[in-house]
């Protein structure tokens, strides 16, 4: 395949990408302006990241290069302060406090099986969860936070985790979900595309999908349901085994260099996408 057409294919892949995330921009209410100064940071960032992998310099005229951006616009977006994502954190945070409750045995009375806990005082069970995550948290907004998201339900001396943990329903929420999984699931796909050019011996990261096109539409609701239980089970297998592997619920210590994140995302689609295919 010549150039050219590698560059024609490339571009209606990153087109259907970009697609997506105007999608998302519109249904949040990001004008234009305010994602391409967001792109501009993310290219710049994805250039240093890719010359520090290289252990190369990382300077302007560089980044001018790899991101077709002016050394000024660049000067400008590297001396601005970063804001930290603070959403992102505390739902991360979150999960861990729930996936700590439900699996360490001072927590839970078998994995997946959480204790009702005492929350009230500095010695309770519920702060007692909350140092063995971190001292620098405080176990009061904690608790806000859970109570906020529906996770818990609350007696007069007990909290418990609900049993079918709630799905996030704020927009802002599920959008920060949304871009968790197209983060991990972009990396895992680099990181097969990288191992497989630079031809590592590794087993690759799990990246499967499956589809049918030619289902009656009186077979939804029984799919919808199916896949939903199937999908949880699923899940559960999945925790049960890396719970038993993770060292904070195994009460190891162990420095962060020598630990790795594993990441296991599904989703489903049910749709009609007879129309979208008329569509240029």
């Amino acid at each position: 395949m010549c150039i050219l057409h590698i560059l024609i294919h490339m571009s209606s892949i990153i087109l259907k990408l970009v697609k997506s995330v105007v999608k998302i921009s519109i249904l949040s209410g990001i004008k234009y302006q305010e994602l391409s100064k967001e792109l501009k940071k993310a290219f710049i960032n994805e250039a240093s990241e890719e010359l520090e992998s290289l252990s190369e310099k990382v300077n302007s005229s560089r980044l001018s290069v790899i991101t077709g951006l002016q050394r000024r616009e660049i000067d400008s977006i590297l001396s601005a302060v970063v804001e930290t994502n603070t959403l992102s954190t505390r739902m991360s945070l979150i999960s861990k406090v729930v996936g700590q409750w439900q699996f360490h045995p001072n927590y839970s009375k078998a994995p997946s099986k959480p204790k009702s806990l005492t929350f009230i005082g500095v010695d309770s069970e519920f702060s007692s969860l909350i140092k063995s995550i971190s001292s620098d948290l405080h176990a009061g907004t904690i608790l806000f936070e859970l109570e906020r998201l529906n996770l818990v339900e609350k007696s007069k001396e007990k909290i418990k985790l609900k049993s079918k943990v709630s799905k996030f329903s704020s927009l802002e929420e599920s959008l920060v979900l949304l871009s968790n999984d197209i983060e991990t699931l972009t990396s895992a796909v680099i990181d097969n595309i990288k191992s497989s050019k630079e031809k590592i011996e590794k087993i690759p990261n799990l990246h499967a999908t499956t589809e049918f096109n030619k289902i009656s539409k009186s077979e939804e609701v029984e799919i919808r349901s199916w896949l939903l239980k199937e999908g949880s089970s699923f899940h559960k297998k999945i925790r049960n085994y890396l719970a038993s592997k993770d060292l904070d619920i195994r009460g190891i210590k162990a420095k962060e260099s020598s630990c790795i994140k594993v990441s296991v995302g599904t989703f489903s689609l049910i749709s009609n996408d007879s129309k979208k295919n008329i569509k240029k």
